[in-house]
């Protein structure tokens, strides 16, 4: 799927909700999206993820560099994020949304921003 997201040039729209694509398959879809320039929306609700916290990191960051996605939906399951991605994982979303500048919509529940830094 990530490769060919990578290559694609027309799709506009991606529902993976509740996939089981764990946190590797999240990482892969990450480094799809840095080279995708035509998907706009992004739904991963309620991925199964084992280790969310590095796949988040990865989506995260690669908001920093992407200019085309309008709409994500990254809500977890709360048993899938720990104390640990709370922290890593929240302070990679801020960093992504002070550099993107075209995320009009963001859903992000299941990760706390308590002990980041704040965006100002």
């Amino acid at each position: 799927l990530a490769v060919a997201l990578a290559a694609n040039t027309t799709l506009r729209h991606l529902d993976v909700s509740r996939s089981r694509m764990r946190s590797r398959g999240m990482r892969a879809l990450a480094a799809a999206l840095a080279t995708n320039a035509t998907l706009r929306e992004l739904l991963v609700c309620d991925a199964e993820l084992r280790d969310a916290e590095r796949g988040l990191v990865d989506l995260f960051d690669v908001l920093r560099r992407n200019t085309t996605l309008l709409s994500l939906n990254a809500r977890m399951r709360p048993a899938a994020v720990t104390t640990e991605c709370d922290a890593t994982c929240g302070a990679a979303l801020l960093r992504a949304l002070r550099a993107n500048h075209t995320l009009t919509e963001l859903t992000v529940a299941a990760v706390t921003l308590a002990d980041c830094e704040p965006l100002v």
